[in-house]
């Protein structure tokens, strides 16, 4: 199976209401045109979510409402829906990076973010089976932010291998990231799968299917996280995490 995974951000939940719904279909591209992979539509406030494929193309149905458009990359577009649209074309504008930092002296090995007590035996995780999980998220957090701001510039993608056994990651980001002391959300999200695996795993008898086939598992640990059943749903807290560990270089 492969799945993408995205480190990921930060909306903010709402309750959602008995509305019609209209569906919209479309693309997304960046200023030149060119397809801007995995963006996160949908509505933040009412919980409605999607995530668009590695070309741009999405579909949803939304009430009538303010449909939104977050990637790390670019600023978030926004588009009015008040009628079905089969067509719709969104341009998002790249966002500006910070001006580069260069800091001397001694570093040290310092931990950001750590996993916690394993929870041995216990396992949860991503089902790909439907494809319905896209967008699902999972991440653990230091201290207690008033409010989520992206520090990520570019999106880091992992692919994740059929294996039957244990596969470790050592995930680095492109970019240098300056962290001041505070506190600090560290997710991911499932934003992509093989969707010719799916419909085979579809195709196959229900008696002959693994039934650990198309889910992705990780340990659990004891340490509080929070948990996003879709794209732009509301986060939920939860009293155990994924094991995500997080350490960089600290500065003397």
């Amino acid at each position: 199976m492969r799945i993408r995974l995205i480190l990921a951000l930060l909306l903010l939940p709402a309750c959602i209401y008995a509305q019609e719904r209209f569906p919209v279909r479309g693309r997304i591209v960046d200023e030149k045109g060119e397809a801007v992979e995995y963006v996160h539509v949908g509505i933040p406030r009412l919980g409605i979510g999607t995530v668009s494929t590695v070309d741009g193309l999405f579909e949803i149905e939304v009430p009538a409402d303010t449909l939104e458009f977050h990637h790390v990359s670019y600023q978030t577009g926004y588009y009015p829906v008040s009628a079905p649209d089969n067509d719709l074309v969104i341009v998002l504008k790249e966002s500006e990076l910070p001006p580069a930092v260069f800091i001397g002296g001694d570093t040290k090995e310092k931990y950001l973010l750590r996993p916690g007590t394993r929870f041995v035996g216990a396992q949860g995780g991503f089902n790909a089976r439907d494809g319905i999980d896209k967008g699902k998220e999972v991440g653990s957090i230091e201290g207690e932010p008033k409010e989520f701001i992206n520090i990520l510039h570019r999106p880091i993608y992992v692919d994740v291998a059929f294996s039957d056994g244990r596969q470790d990651f050592d995930i680095q980001p492109e970019e240098s990231i300056l962290l001041e002391p505070g506190s600090y959300f560290i997710s991911f999200s499932l934003v992509d799968c093989d969707m010719d695996a799916v419909r085979r795993f579809q195709e196959t008898p229900e008696s002959e299917r693994n039934p650990t086939d198309m889910e992705l598992y990780t340990n659990i640990y004891f340490k509080s996280s929070y948990y996003r059943e879709s794209s732009l749903a509301g986060l939920e807290y939860i009293p155990v995490n994924t094991g995500i560990s997080v350490k960089g270089l600290e500065y003397q």
